[in-house]
């Protein structure tokens, strides 16, 4: 219905509403914009979710200044999506002009409450994204932490052969030297 770029939309704006409740009521009039950017913001986190998910499946630490950036990235989309939603329940601003006509207003509300639900829903996949990606961080952290602990555990084994071989032949080399002193 909508057009996929903006680059289109001077050409169909409007086309969809009624117009004299456009000329009545400025939230309704804005419709189609804020439409368009729940479709964009939507776009942006279909890529984003895909994303995190290439991410988790590989499980490896070097992915985590990946995926901390991913998190930020979602998290700055969050807040942008929670205040325009703060502007679609407000309906714009209460200095706005809206309809007098009540068939009109109805219509005007219901296309609102559209918008209103689907910028809740962006907020509520803004808000699991995040929370996805707080968990992918943890396990990646815990993946190194663990990775770590067997380089330690590796490099303890080495010291022991090596400790090991120093005392028994520390101890054989002294007496070798001192037995062949003449």
């Amino acid at each position: 219905k909508f057009p996929q770029s903006i680059a289109h939309l001077h050409n169909d704006y409007g086309q969809y509403q009624e117009p004299e409740l456009m000329v009545h009521d400025v939230f309704y009039a804005l419709d189609e914009l804020f439409q368009l950017s729940a479709a964009s913001i939507d776009q942006v986190l279909e890529l984003l979710e895909d994303r995190i998910r290439r991410l988790m499946l590989g499980q490896s630490p070097t992915e985590l200044p990946e995926l901390l950036l991913a998190k930020a990235y979602v998290d700055d989309l969050r807040r942008s999506v929670r205040d325009t939603l703060d502007i679609v329940r407000h309906r714009g601003s209460s200095h706005w002009p809206r309809t007098k006509d009540s068939r009109l207003a109805r219509k005007a509300e219901r296309a609102a409450n559209d918008l209103e639900s689907k910028y809740v829903s962006l907020h509520r996949r803004c808000e699991e994204c995040s929370d996805q990606c707080s968990n992918g961080i943890t396990i990646l952290a815990n993946a190194g932490a663990r990775e770590q602990t067997q380089k330690a555990i590796e490099q303890t084994d080495k010291v022991t052969k090596l400790t090991f071989l120093a005392y028994v032949f520390v101890p054989m080399s002294f007496s070798a030297s001192f037995f062949g002193m003449n």
